[in-house]
């Protein structure tokens, strides 16, 4: 007997954590609106080029040669940027998920693409003149 009473209870606590859950991920639901949408990508997409440039004005700083790596390494982000709607994104994406989560696929990629060439230009750089 005491075993279900048990289960009974496990089961009462799952389906409160279940609705607790439901509750929670119901507060943070993608913005709906399209136009409040494509502010929020852009301003973050401002953030990130940002970040990139302020990354390029260090370099130059503080060495001329090391300027150019994060440089090469924007240029390839924004060419991966442009071509990640071909192809990281499908056109069922657009369907299926929530143009957050399409954004976030596109910036990651980008972001990718941008530091794995700034490693490799650091690397050759490294290797040729020997910073």
């Amino acid at each position: 007997m005491r075993q279900g009473c048990s289960a009974q209870v496990e089961a009462c606590i799952i389906s409160i954590s279940n609705f607790e859950l439901t509750q929670f991920v119901n507060r943070f639901e993608p913005i709906s609106n399209p136009k409040k949408m494509r502010v929020l990508t852009g301003l973050i997409f401002i953030i990130n080029v940002i970040l990139w440039l302020f990354g390029i004005v260090l370099g130059f700083i503080y060495d001329f040669i090391l300027g150019f790596i994060p440089l090469i390494g924007f240029i390839a982000f924004l060419i991966a940027y442009s071509l990640s709607e071909g192809f990281i994104v499908s056109v069922s994406d657009y369907f299926f998920f929530p143009s957050w989560d399409v954004f976030k696929r596109k910036i990651k990629w980008a972001n990718g693409i941008g530091l794995i060439t700034s490693l490799v230009v650091l690397l050759i750089i490294f290797l040729l003149v020997g910073i």
